[in-house]
């Protein structure tokens, strides 16, 4: 520091004369003073000017000292050059080159003119957002202005001081160019300098880039649900995890509206459907199977549920189940045609595979004896003229309906059994008629079987069935004088049929003290009955033997039973029957009226 009395010549460079002491004394220039508009400034002083000089003469360095410029502050850089000072161990600010600016911040010339120093005005800015600086403290008044960051790139802040620091934002992606906005269907968060993800398979984004940052702003698209081994997600889920879980189009039958982020498939309202997998609320344009659209007064439309005895695949109406027509050539060369109604095994069936005959004829290689006849009882004739033909007794047609309803009933015509008014009569027997004979409809859950004897389950075979023929000798033992003379050629001999299995049983129970053993033949092992699986197995075998018809599960449950043990276990059995010549075996389902809406004793 020097004083008036010894600095009488000349004030060297990086100084002024500080005229605010008493006696004025030499000051270096100030690094940084606040001016009167609030910003800040550091200053600087070059060249050798007289003591005397009103140039160098100042109460704070302002107008002594050159401003480096708005918000550019000084550094001392410059050899202190006063007492002859040749060494860098001693600075000050003598040239612009003291002047600086700190990283992130960038210097722009203001178009003006110091009106001091006659130079262009400098002023220097922090760097705003999505731009950046210098990278380092900047000394020298040069144009260094910030720089905007690359295309859709942003800063996370002001004062960025390398392009590094640009980054891609909320729903773009990022690479060489800059940053791209993300398609729908993909996502990106701010910073993460990587291109768009896509969102996992059935899920979307909305277009907004705001509602495309993360995983969890894909939901699931329309059509599809959310599918993990279940269409109900866990509640407990996170988001995140929510976000993860696999999307599907909702199957046939359900819509997805879409939007959510663990969002489900939903059944179309009002009995409907749609035609296809991944369908919206729109879609639901048809009726679901076993439904059929009816146009009201009003010229809405409402989905009925189709009656017994008909189907509907839920886009062309209820269409009726065909009619089965079976055949019985009597060892008399009489045919006898029986025709059974169109039945159903249950309200609104679905397709023709669930079409059934209302009664059954017996196929061939069960046999026509499928009971004990002890289980049987004769029908009585009716009063006059109910019988379609009182000489010759009842027809096939006849003795099925002889069947009491809400049972499972066996029937038997037993052709030339019986002599009356010198006629020899056909005689029809059937089961229900006794509380020992009456197979009841059962029509519980699996899992509450509550057969009294057993459960009985009686092979049904498909409503559009085909007979095949077979052939049994003639018997000519019950001739008459009525009847064509008997024949013992191969040619004259019984037809009867042969179908396969709609898979598709009737189930009852078996009466109370019954002998099961006298229920048909026993065909192979027994087979232990532990669950619904098991009971299926019984079913498939039962189906692909052509002399099976059916079987009984007897047994009381118990979790004692074992694969090993026979106690407390439920067992099948495999029924078939045998050939009794001029003998029809039957059996009738329980009529509509008397089976639950949900069918359940049919499986």
């Amino acid at each position: 520091m020097h004083n008036d009395c010894f600095c009488a010549a000349v004030v060297p460079p990086g100084y002024y004369i500080n005229t605010s002491n008493q006696p004025a004394t030499l000051r270096p220039c100030p690094n940084t003073i606040t001016l009167s508009n609030g910003l800040q400034a550091g200053f600087y002083r070059s060249g050798w000017v007289t003591y005397q000089s009103p140039a160098v003469r100042d109460s704070d360095g302002q107008k002594a000292c050159t401003k480096c410029g708005d918000n550019i502050l000084s550094n001392p850089r410059d050899i202190d050059e006063s007492n002859g000072g040749n060494s860098s161990a001693a600075l000050v600010a003598a040239s612009a080159y003291s002047c600086y600016i700190e990283p992130g911040m960038g210097i722009t010339v203001t178009g003006q003119v110091d009106n001091t120093t006659s130079l262009m005005a400098f002023r220097a800015e922090v760097c705003a957002n999505n731009s950046y600086g210098v990278e380092n403290r900047t000394y020298g008044l040069i144009s260094a202005p910030c720089k905007p960051c690359q295309r859709n790139l942003i800063t996370l802040g002001p004062g960025a001081s390398n392009m590094s620091q640009c980054v891609n934002p909320d729903g773009y992606g990022y690479d060489t160019t800059g940053g791209t906005p993300c398609p729908q269907g993909y996502y990106a968060s701010a910073g993460s300098l990587l291109p768009c993800t896509p969102c996992p398979p059935g899920r979307t984004t909305l277009a907004n880039p705001a509602n495309q940052v993360s995983i969890t702003d894909c939901l699931v698209d329309t059509g599809k649900g959310v599918f993990d081994g279940d269409w109900v997600p866990d509640s407990t889920l996170t988001p995140a995890q929510q976000a993860n879980l696999t999307a599907l189009p909702c199957p046939i039958g359900y819509y997805g509206a879409g939007g959510a982020l663990n969002g489900t498939c939903q059944l179309c309202p009002d009995n409907k459907s749609t035609q296809q997998e991944g369908s919206i609320l729109d879609d639901c344009t048809v009726c679901k199977p076993g439904y059929a659209l009816v146009t009201g007064q009003n010229g809405n439309t409402t989905c009925q549920i189709c009656s017994v005895g008909k189907w509907s695949d839920g886009i062309n109406g209820c269409t009726d189940c065909p009619k089965t027509s079976f055949l019985f050539i009597s060892s008399k060369r009489k045919e006898d045609t029986y025709v059974s109604s169109p039945y159903t095994i249950r309200k609104g069936a679905t397709g023709p595979e669930e079409c059934v005959p209302q009664a059954q004829q017996f196929g061939i290689d069960i046999g026509q004896k499928v009971i004990d006849d002890s289980f049987y009882s004769v029908v009585s004739q009716p009063a006059a003229g109910n019988w379609y033909d009182t000489a010759r007794g009842p027809n096939a047609t006849e003795c099925a309906s002889a069947c009491p309803a809400n049972q499972c009933c066996f029937a038997r015509l037993d052709y030339y059994a019986a002599s009356s008014g010198g006629n020899i009569q056909n005689t029809c027997k059937t089961t229900g008629t006794t509380t020992a004979n009456t197979f009841t409809v059962n029509s519980v859950a699996d899992s509450a079987w509550n057969g009294v004897g057993g459960l009985m389950f009686t092979k049904l075979v498909f409503a559009d069935t085909i007979a095949a023929a077979s052939i049994g000798q003639d018997d000519t033992t019950d001739a008459s004088a009525s009847e064509p003379s008997a024949s013992t050629t191969a040619d004259d001999q019984v037809v009867r049929t042969k179908a396969m299995s709609s898979g598709l049983y009737a189930r009852c129970d078996i009466p109370t003290g019954a002998n099961v053993t006298l229920l048909g033949k026993s065909l192979g092992q027994p087979m232990l009955v532990t669950d619904s699986k098991s009971l299926q197995a019984c079913k498939s075998k039962c189906d692909m033997m052509s002399t099976c018809w059916g079987f009984p599960v007897t047994g009381t449950p118990s979790s004692a039973c074992t694969p090993s043990s026979s106690t407390g276990c439920r067992f099948c059995q495999l029924r078939g029957g045998e050939d009794q010549i001029n003998s029809r075996g039957l059996f009738a389902n329980p009529t509509a009226a008397n089976w639950p809406v949900t069918g359940l004793n049919w499986y």
